[in-house]
């Protein structure tokens, strides 16, 4: 009985935060990108006011493990408020795909105590590579400000589209993610800026703070935020650091 209460209070609870933030949500379209047999559901937010002739960067988030799914809702919870409240500020487009439940964005064992890059993309984040590609074709984004960012198992997808794409992007920003130390030399060259709680149980802090270090050791120089006595929810403070907007979209790519 306790159980079924517990469930009924946290679907209240997550419903709650949901329609209080519809407003802002309904700035997020809503679609789905069809590639042969494979789908992938999204949310795009495009700018205010889209000038004849003028293009815009592009946003790429990748959600956390607890946002998987099919319902095109639940991906919108952590950090996309930060981009729907700045659009007029920093006019962009920042489109948010949903990884399906039982997938990750990197199919590689999270309980292995060292990341170990896997050999092949994940199909949902090889869909999410071709989605960015057909919004570039299809809508005024510049090509070279192209930016991704990503929380958790997100975090882990921002790395492994680093790799896997060089000089795609113009800067990225995984917050308390993790990667295989052998792409370091990889990935050296991006704009990177990390976050990452020092207590953090479920993505281990020494895993993303080695990654830094071979990024530097490689002759990189990332940005590594390291927040004292925080556990995983390290995107509650990361996307409120005041250069953090200004710091994005002022790269671009390196040609």
């Amino acid at each position: 009985m306790k159980f079924v209460l517990l469930c009924i209070v946290l679907s209240f609870v997550s419903t709650f935060l949901m329609s209080g933030a519809s407003g802002k949500y309904e700035r997020f379209e809503k679609h789905v990108f069809v590639h042969g047999t494979d789908s992938l559901p999204y949310r795009l937010l495009k700018p205010l006011k889209q000038e004849a002739g003028k293009k815009y960067p592009l946003v790429i988030f990748l959600h956390g493990s607890g946002e998987r799914g099919i319902d095109n809702e639940k991906q919108l919870i952590h950090g996309t408020a930060l981009f729907a409240d700045s659009i007029a500020a920093y006019p962009c487009y920042v489109v948010i795909p949903q990884c399906p439940q039982g997938h990750k964005w990197v199919e590689a064992d999270w309980s292995a105590p060292v990341p170990v890059q896997p050999e092949n993309i994940s199909n949902p984040l090889l869909l999410t590579s071709l989605l960015s590609d057909s919004l570039m074709s299809a809508l005024p984004i510049d090509i070279d400000r192209i930016y991704v960012t990503g929380i958790s198992m997100g975090g882990r997808g921002v790395f492994d589209l680093l790799y896997r794409y060089p000089g795609k992007f113009a800067a990225a920003a995984p917050v308390c993610g993790s990667a295989d130390l052998k792409i370091a030399p990889l990935i050296k060259d991006v704009p990177l800026w990390a976050f990452h709680g020092d207590e953090d149980q479920v993505v281990p802090f020494s895993a993303d703070e080695n990654l830094m270090k071979a990024i530097l050791t490689a002759g990189g120089t990332p940005r590594f935020t390291i927040y004292p006595k925080l556990g995983h929810n390290a995107w509650d403070y990361a996307y409120k650091e005041p250069e953090f907007l200004q710091w994005l979209f002022s790269h671009h790519r390196k040609q």
